[in-house]
């Protein structure tokens, strides 16, 4: 059911859908990139460092 004006025989124009720039899409494009781009340097990062640095080195008895 659609709204009805407080004037009678006023026609009130449905809300038009919220439309995107170009320029808003692009951006977001670019942001989600940026963001897994450090998702996956962070995940390196935390992979090398778990790593257990080199003991000393054994000697034969």
């Amino acid at each position: 059911m659609t709204r009805q004006s407080s004037k009678p025989g006023v026609n009130v124009p449905p809300r038009a859908a919220h439309s995107v720039p170009a320029s808003d899409v692009q951006t977001g494009t670019d942001l989600l990139a940026l963001r897994a781009q450090l998702a996956r340097a962070e995940k390196a990062a935390r992979r090398a460092q778990a790593a257990p640095p080199p003991g000393p080195p054994r000697r034969p008895p």
